[in-house]
């Protein structure tokens, strides 16, 4: 008997708790990058690969680097290619500190709208900036602009994330219904048992 109840309360925990845990996804891990303009430094490629510079010191360890043309019409920038409209809700980005970033978004050509700013902070080396939760974007490209500084401009990292907050809540599985009523009608099949074996 002590087994079922244990098993009755693992369900009803599961049942409960599995709506409300979201998975925080990097959507923008390992997806094609590619440069409108001239660039140096580490391949594009590697903004999305999951890692931040290991050495922050340097502007451009690590990172893919360009330079102003003194036009921000014609300036270089990033375009991060999701490969589908994918939805997110959450930057980190990782490049010079004494630069300004414009994350922007498009769900189709390139026509982007701004999601976030990250303003630089000054000094040499390379920042990491957090937006935290932010309102849910879906788009399929993410472009990032710079701006500020001496017109050299690096990205080591950049991270999209979709989590259970600030955006669309979780929609439960099927399943997650079927095991919390599987642990109700457990519940209420203990209780009558009890119930009967007390009166009697």
């Amino acid at each position: 008997m002590h087994i079922k109840k244990l098993l009755i309360a693992t369900a009803l925990t599961a049942a409960v708790a599995a709506p409300a845990m979201a998975a925080t996804t990097n959507v923008a891990e390992g997806k094609s990058v590619f440069g409108i303009g001239q660039f140096g430094g580490a391949a594009l490629s590697s903004i999305t690969d999951g890692f931040f510079s290991s050495t922050p010191a340097l502007w451009n360890a690590d990172a893919a680097s360009w330079k102003s043309t003194g036009n921000v019409a014609t300036d270089p920038f990033i375009v991060i290619d999701l490969g589908a409209n994918t939805t997110f809700n959450h930057l980190v980005l990782q490049g010079a500190a004494d630069a300004n970033y414009a994350i922007k978004y498009a769900t189709g050509g390139l026509n982007f709208t701004t999601a976030w700013v990250a303003n630089g902070t000054g000094g040499n080396g390379l920042q990491t900036w957090d937006s935290g939760s932010i309102d849910s974007i879906t788009a399929r490209y993410i472009g990032i602009y710079a701006s500020g500084g001496l017109g050299n401009f690096s990205v080591s990292e950049f991270q999209a994330f979709q989590t259970g907050t600030g955006g669309t809540a979780p929609i439960p599985e099927p399943e997650t219904y079927a095991l919390m009523g599987l642990g109700l009608v457990g519940l209420v099949a203990a209780r009558m048992r009890r119930r009967n074996g007390s009166v009697g």
